[in-house]
């Protein structure tokens, strides 16, 4: 009888009655009657209007939630802010349950693991919150503390365990040593414990009172430093080295870089937070697009194109309408609606018209010239509006812009920056020659760094010869700070297979390893068995398009059978991890590198190119043979570390790896301590702190050494716990 008035009470509450109550208590202040009123909706599952009372109550918040957030990132926050306050008035475990769903999904994994434990320590007998909680240290690998929950439940929640935990790997199909487990947190004996928390309310006030909120910037004594990039740092491992570094240095490092997924993240390479942020390129492809000068009848003929299929569209909608009353009305719509578009367009079209004309007359009179700089040609205006505001609230002392892509957007923020008085430094991080760049849009490139460049306080870049072709191209003052892209040799493995043991030749093997494509000469190098003694291997450590590595395949059966030989003598292999590459490169005879001539010699990137591969073939005390590119001739040559050919010679190839293998070669003597010092990433990182400190002037540098870097992006949880 009770319970069927509770239910009849409840459906009464949950029904029409329910927004007049919602008004009548807010307006007297019965903040915790309304709370109760929407935790009746969620139990009776009316989720929809429960939902929207949430964000009616909580909508205040939204002024101080992030920017960046989406509108599903903002819908939880406020469903988390009540499920908060629901928790802290009474106990209920589907409410523990949600809260713990909600945090999960923001990626407040400590948060998430600490109610459970609250819960459970409180409720130990509460079957569905044990349920979650064991799933929920499954999910995030606190493997220990599922096996001391599963003690709590049956038999068949046990075999989930071992089966995701890794201990049939057959069944699971990965080997468990994949399956790191997180350090536990609690022991069976706390959960026996009698001197268990007497009041929940109480303590999971307390609980909420210790979340701390976790920004990408915490106030210290050291500058802080800002890195951007304008991609995904995902393959990007001279941004994340470097973001790590400075951080592992001392430096408060931030690093802010697109997200290629469309959300914005938050996370760590090694000491440095990261923020990654999408960006909507609008702006860019409205720049580019008027780029391309077009006959005017062309326009005129795509706009009526448009406005005829409009008209026909709402033509055949009339006809499915009987009575003539509405067909009227539809009428005077659709001839609305029709004008509208074709104003609209007509102004699109006259603003193309004009913008094509003004870039035609500009091009025309400065033919021969470098095309001046216009804010309405920017290529970077998506940019400027997501990273800007974010790099202006960080307030750095130092803007680090790797690439050209975002100079511009450092610029401005510093400008801005320093309006306000903070005295914020910009530092160019020239990965590549833009003016050696062979693209429809680098003509935008080209005029954004001509104009931007001056106002920069320090240029980096990855070769001598780059540093000097830049000094001359844009008049600089000072020579720009070389920082190769070298590997980190601290925490290098030299433990494990190498690369011939996983291919089981004895013969002489020649490698390759990076980007596959036929400008780096790969096919040239594949070519080159055709004139190598029927002992020589090729082994490809290559990414690349799929079908360019088929026909490489294709290309390597047919130099077989031009010779009438069995054996494969063209090998691919995966990528291995950066700090067993040297040791594993360590058995090969050779590395080949084939990059071909772009462009005008002086100002094309492989000729002033630094390829990772040079650096970590020496640290693998192994001979580079390489194109006669010239900054890579200069090296090999000036360190006597291997030879040179003709680029796109496979001959030439072929006669540099006998002559130079055929020497007699002391490789501890070539490859000394000097050399391997030289071509490692602590001696480079080195030269930048070193540009740090002049560009920032007096103040405090830290000095901290140099440790074993972890280059993974790990994304955090917003909220830290302080110990209980």
């Amino acid at each position: 009888m009770i319970d069927s008035l509770k239910k009849r009470l409840r459906n009464f509450l949950t029904g029409p009655l329910k927004w007049p109550m919602l008004f009548v208590l807010s307006m007297t202040g019965k903040q915790l009657l309304v709370l109760e009123l929407i935790g009746i909706l969620y139990k009776s599952k009316r989720y929809i209007a429960a939902d929207r009372m949430v964000y009616l109550k909580f909508k205040k918040i939204r002024k101080s939630l992030p920017e960046d957030l989406t509108p599903s990132e903002e819908n939880l926050e406020m469903r988390r802010k009540f499920w908060e306050q629901y928790l802290v008035q009474n106990y209920h475990a589907p409410a523990v349950v949600r809260l713990a769903g909600i945090y999960e999904q923001l990626g407040h994994i400590k948060a998430a693991h600490h109610l459970l434990y609250l819960s459970v320590d409180t409720h130990t007998n509460n079957d569905s919150v044990l349920q979650h909680f064991f799933l929920f240290c499954v999910r995030q690998r606190y493997f220990d503390d599922a096996t001391i929950l599963s003690e709590f439940l049956t038999d068949q929640d046990r075999a989930k365990l071992e089966l995701l935990r890794g201990e049939n790997p057959n069944q699971l199909g990965q080997d468990s040593s994949d399956m790191k487990s997180k350090e536990s947190s609690f022991t069976k004996e706390d959960l026996e414990d009698s001197a268990r928390l007497n009041n929940f309310c109480d303590a999971i006030s307390k609980f909420f009172d210790q979340l701390l909120d976790r920004t990408v910037y915490t106030p210290g004594k050291y500058p802080h430093i800002v890195s951007i990039t304008f991609q995904d740092i995902t393959h990007d491992n001279r941004v994340k080295k470097i973001a790590s570094c400075i951080g592992m240095r001392g430096y408060q490092s931030s690093l802010i870089c697109y997200s290629d997924n469309g959300k914005t993240e938050r996370g760590f390479v090694g000491n440095a937070t990261v923020l990654k942020l999408p960006v909507d390129l609008n702006l860019q492809d409205r720049v580019r697009s008027a780029m391309h000068v077009g006959p005017i009848h062309e326009y005129i003929s795509n706009t009526l194109k448009f406005n005829l299929q409009i008209l026909r569209i709402r033509r055949s909608e009339i006809a499915t309408r009987e009575r003539s009353q509405k067909r009227t009305k539809i009428r005077l719509k659709i001839f609305y609606l029709v004008l509208k578009v074709i104003l609209l367009k007509s102004l699109l079209w006259i603003s193309n018209v004009i913008n094509s004309l003004r870039i035609f007359f500009t091009n025309f009179f400065n033919a021969g010239d470098q095309v001046p700089y216009s804010h309405l040609q920017s290529d970077h205006l998506d940019y400027q509006e997501i990273f800007g505001p974010q790099i202006e609230k960080l307030e750095p002392d130092l803007i680090h812009v790797n690439d050209f892509h975002l100079v511009a957007v450092g610029v401005t923020a510093a400008r801005n920056l320093r309006k306000k008085g903070i005295k914020t430094k910009i530092i160019y991080d020239a990965h590549e020659l833009v003016e050696g760049i062979h693209h429809r849009y680098s003509s935008l490139w080209k005029s954004e760094i001509s104009h931007f460049i001056d106002h920069v306080d320090g240029v980096v870049c990855v070769s001598e010869l780059q540093a000097e072709t830049m000094k001359k191209i844009y008049g600089l003052e000072q020579l720009p700070t070389v920082v190769a892209n070298a590997p980190y040799v601290t925490g290098a493995k030299s433990l494990g297979p190498t690369i011939k043991d996983d291919l089981k030749i004895d013969g002489t093997l020649l490698t390759y390893h990076g980007w596959a494509n036929d400008s780096r000469g790969v096919t040239t190098i594949v070519k080159a068995l055709e004139f190598l003694p029927s002992d020589f291997h090729i082994a490809l450590m290559v990414m690349g398009v799929d079908s360019y590595l088929e026909s490489l395949k294709d290309l390597e059966r047919q130099i077989r059978k031009k010779l009438n030989l069995e054996n494969k003598r063209l090998h691919f292999l995966p990528y291995v991890d950066p700090k067993v590459l040297s040791h594993y490169l360590s058995s090969s005879d050779a590395t080949l590198i084939g990059l071909l001539p772009t462009g005008d010699v002086e100002q094309s990137n492989h000729h002033i190119a630094m390829p990772n591969k040079l650096y970590e073939s020496v640290q693998a005390k192994v001979p580079v043979i390489t194109s006669n590119m010239p900054a890579l001739t200069i090296f090999v040559n000036e360190h006597k570390i291997g030879s040179v050919y003709k680029a796109g010679s496979s001959s030439g190839l072929a006669e540099a790896v006998l002559d130079y293998l055929g020497s007699e070669l002391d490789k501890d003597q070539i490859f000394n301590d000097g050399l391997l010092q030289l071509c490692s990433w602590e001696y480079q990182i080195e030269q930048l702190f070193n540009l740090y400190e002049e560009t920032l002037g007096d103040g405090v540098h830290p000095k901290k050494p140099m440790t074993s870097i972890d280059l993974e992006f790990i994304p955090f949880e917003n909220f830290t716990l302080r110990e209980r």
